[in-house]
Order: structure tokens, then sequence, then C-alpha cells
């Protein structure tokens, strides 16, 4: 039977610049992490994509993690049961091993160029990655500057809330979500990611891959500066007090925020619904509506105030979304002056042998937990 596939994003694009949960990709009882090296159109999200799909034909379930700066693209594949990884190490997500040869390793694909015929490529791929860079910094400032508004749009709305209903509200999800569960004996882990990214083309998400097929799920509506991610925050705090484990989804613009939050074990959802991840569910689910602790006569009257925010807001939004589509072209030129240096047989070559030794390092895995 072929394996089940997730979509998520271990990094994004965020008002505070690049931001990565890379840490959270992997637990620590990974069997095997491989981290891929080299350049731009190297070939790293191929292997990633072909080396998935054929983990997904042997039956095992594969998480495809999504670049944030190219959607078709990937920065890593996450194998369970075992877990074994394999993830992009290259910027601006640079990662090392933790535990060399016992469980990482590094595979260089610039084993696989011509470095003799790229020399001559040297001032264009210079001057590339200064547009790149330039591009980029323009796209951060711009969102930092989106970031500005937004907190401004929060403060009007929290004016008027009223943290005591905030409170009522929490106790009563938290009686539905975890009952009379007691305190764990130790914490439940917390895996920090994003189920959706700023990207050249927009916002996107891949929240209904992850939330769909769980039989609960409490959807949480609300303006922004309602309360939404504390109440978010609160209960995966609580869950994880009680020893349950967590996937906690933060938002894509404000990384620090949490946003959505899946409880395997529980098999529950918590969901933020508004745009741009406005979220309708097809299966049992309940509505908690935060701006009950807002006076909404109060935003009414604010009403031109917060379109003249909005609007700016979003031009400052737009001008990001530009300079990540610069960037996008940018990277796409660069790719051409290494595609033509690699030996792309040799590569496919490897990926067979690199395929196998997984296969290998899983099935070792599985017999020594027998």
């Amino acid at each position: 039977m072929k394996g089940k596939e997730r979509r998520l994003y271990p990094g994004g694009n965020t008002s505070v610049g690049f931001f990565s949960y890379y840490d959270y990709i992997t637990s620590p009882q990974a069997a095997r992490v491989v981290i891929l090296k080299g350049g731009p159109g190297v070939g790293k999200s191929t292997i990633m994509k072909w080396i998935g799909r054929a983990m997904q034909e042997r039956g095992f379930d594969v998480e495809y993690l999504h670049c944030s700066s190219d959607s078709a693209s990937l920065d890593g594949i996450r194998v369970l049961d075992p877990e074994i990884a394999l993830i992009d190490g290259t910027a601006p997500h640079i990662i090392d091993p933790k535990h060399p040869g016992v469980i990482d390793e590094i595979v260089h694909l610039g084993d696989f160029w011509d470095e003799a015929a790229m020399r001559p490529e040297k001032e264009a791929v210079l001057m590339i990655n200064q547009e790149i860079s330039r591009a980029y910094k323009r796209a951060y400032r711009f969102l930092a500057a989106a970031k500005c508004l937004y907190d401004e749009i929060e403060a009007v709305s929290q004016v008027t809330f009223n943290p005591g209903t905030a409170n009522q509200i929490y106790q009563a999800v938290l009686a539905d979500f975890l009952g009379n569960r007691r305190a764990g004996m130790k914490p439940g882990r917390i895996r920090h990611l994003f189920a959706s990214a700023i990207t050249p083309t927009g916002t996107e998400n891949q929240l209904s891959n992850l939330v769909d097929f769980l039989p609960h799920k409490i959807i949480i509506k609300g303006v922004p500066g309602s309360g939404k991610s504390t109440l978010v925050e609160r209960l995966v705090n609580a869950a994880s007090e009680r020893g349950f484990y967590c996937e906690a989804f933060h938002c894509a613009f404000d990384p620090y925020k949490y946003e959505h939050a899946v409880f395997p074990d529980l098999g529950t959802a918590l969901i933020t619904s508004h745009p741009p991840h406005t979220y309708i569910s097809s299966g049992h689910s309940r509505v908690v509506d935060m701006n009950t602790c807002l006076d909404t006569t109060y935003l009414v009257d604010q009403e031109p105030r917060l379109g003249e925010l909005y609007g700016l807001y979003d031009q400052l939004f737009s001008k990001a979304l530009s300079s990540l589509a610069e960037a996008k072209y940018w990277h796409d030129e660069l790719e051409k002056h290494y595609i033509p240096h690699m030996d792309f047989h040799r590569i496919n070559a490897y990926r067979e042998t690199l395929l196998q030794r997984l296969l290998h390092y899983a099935e070792e895995h599985r017999n020594g937990n027998r």
C-alpha cells in the first residue's frame, strides 16, 4: 500500500526576515538525517522529490517540506517510522550535522559539477547573488513596515479587549478539549512549523492536508487583536503539560505567533480561520468566536480608520511580494549558470545508491526495535 503524504513549510519569509524552524524537522529519535549541500540548480529538490515518491511507493509515510521562496521546490523530506530525513542545508537555512556519523551525514552535490568549466561564470554569479540579496532585503523591509501597520490594526481592537471573557472562553474550550486530564509526569514534545508561507506569488498554505483527516476540529475566528493566537498558544501549552505531543503551526507573517495546532493522539486540530487562510470544515467542528471579547460597536465606529490602515498594509505587502518575485527571477537566472556544468547522469545514479542506503537504515532500525 502506498504511504501517506503531508505537506508543510519548515521556514518562511516573515516580517523579521527569513525565519527557520528547521531544528524541529526531526526528533531526537531520528534514525538518519542526510544534509544536502551544493549550489542552486544542482538537483537537491529533485533528489528529495524522487526519494520521497520512491519511499511512498514502498509504503512509507512521507512529509514534504516546501520552500517558502518557491513552493514548487522542496527544502526537505521526512520519512516517518522510522524517522529519516533529507534536508537542504544551504543558505539561508544553513544546517550542519549535530551527531555526525551516527545519525547525520553531509552529501555535497558539488562533487558532481565541473569546477573548471564554472570558473568563467564567477563574475556573473557574484553579480546575481548581489541582486538576490538586495531583493530579499527589500522584501523584508516592506514586510517589517507592514507589520507596524498590522500592529496598529490590532491595537484598535485591543482598546476594548476583555481578558475576563477571553479567560472564560479558554476554560470552556479547555474542558471540551482535554476534559479532566491531569498534568503528566513529563511534558509532551511541541514541534514548531509553518502551515503557510509568504511566497513570490502570494500567501499559500497547506492547511487542508494537515487537518482535514482529523475527526475533531476547533475553529477559532475573530478580527486581528481579538486573542486568537493567545488562545491557541495557551491550549498548546495545556496539552503539552498533560503529556501530549503537539505540532504548533506559526503565522507566516509573524513567526512568533501561534496560528494552528495539531494533536495527533487526540485526533484534534485547532484552526485559526481568518483571511488569508479561511477554513471551512467538512466534519465535526466547534467554532469559537473571539470577537465576543471585543466591543463590536466601537469597531464599527473605527471602520474609516481601519480601512485606511488596511489599505496601507496591502500596499506594503504587495511591494514585499514584488521584491520576492524579483529575488525568484534572479535565483532562476543563477541556476542557469550551474545547470550546464552538472553531471546529472552521475547524480541520477547516486540517488539510486542513496535510496538503497536509506532503505537499509530503515530496515536496520526496524530490526533493532523488534
